[in-house]
């Protein structure tokens, strides 16, 4: 089946939808069973272990669940692996999101500066959740015949998904801008002081080079507010710009050591397995 020409073409009309449901389901599961297992940051395991500090700027709602938040990690690493699995996928992604929410909510409390990098995977379950997404790929068997409406509202939710991923591209290069203005973008002063203090070794030898900070800079705002656009309006050209996404967080990950990898390792299935094989 050809790609569709632009995005809105293709809202209702997303190719081998119920295999690619099963292997986003899959992903999302996979993803947020490592996050879970692994922990969220410093404050995360802390709170784990008890350790909290300035417990008197802390609401007391967040204090309450400290005690109980191992429990609520084991749940949502059982829960992910069912989800992957596709065992009994709404009830599991269910309680996964649960879990998340509420561990990601407790972080951000805890944090001095919370950035919710887990939110997609949120989203994105409930997407599932919502479809027949357990009907490939699955442990169980196949719930029933595929009507012509679930494909549509699968194909909606792939749609939906993919458009939140260019969204939030465009969202954090407009925030560049209109906090910073063209200035991040053109003097490549904040890209060459990230790599100097927070950035691997091979970070740290490129900052000495200030042409790549300002490169580096350009590509990236290119990258963030083209997205958008990009992918709307032409829209067969999604697999080159997810390659491109790709090498942009591996770039991210050799110079500064910011992976991002809970994003990106959904792009095969989300954007790229399109043709029925």
């Amino acid at each position: 089946m050809q790609l569709s020409s632009t995005y809105f073409a293709a809202f209702f009309h997303q190719p081998n939808v119920t295999q690619r449901l099963g292997l986003i389901r899959i992903s999302v599961g996979v993803v947020a069973f490592v996050v879970l297992a692994l922990g969220f940051d410093t404050a995360f395991t802390q709170a784990l272990a008890g350790i909290v500090l300035d417990r008197e700027t802390i609401p007391r709602v967040v204090m309450a669940t400290v005690p109980y938040l191992t429990w609520v990690q084991v749940l949502g690493v059982i829960a992910a692996a069912c989800f992957a699995l596709g065992i009994l996928y709404r009830l599991s992604g269910g309680l996964m999101v649960l879990s998340l929410g509420l561990l990601g909510f407790v972080d951000a409390s805890l944090a001095p500066e919370p950035w919710a990098f887990n939110t997609h995977l949120l989203f994105f379950a409930l997407f599932l959740i919502c479809t027949q997404s357990a009907d490939a790929y699955s442990l169980l068997k196949p719930s029933g015949p595929i009507s012509e409406l679930h494909v549509r509202n699968g194909s909606a939710a792939i749609s939906v998904m993919q458009l939140y991923v260019a969204v939030l591209y465009f969202q954090t290069g407009f925030s560049k801008l209109l906090h910073s203005g063209p200035d991040w973008f053109t003097s490549g002063d904040t890209a060459q002081f990230f790599m100097a203090r927070i950035g691997t070794l091979i970070g740290v030898a490129l900052a000495n080079i200030p042409t790549v900070a300002v490169v580096g800079s350009l590509l990236t705002g290119l990258f963030e507010l083209a997205f958008l656009f990009v992918f709307l309006i032409w829209y067969r050209a999604t697999p080159v710009l997810i390659c491109v996404a790709i090498l942009f967080h591996l770039s991210m990950f050799v110079a500064l050591g910011i992976a991002f990898w809970h994003l990106w390792i959904l792009f095969p299935a989300l954007f790229l397995l399109k043709r029925t094989p």
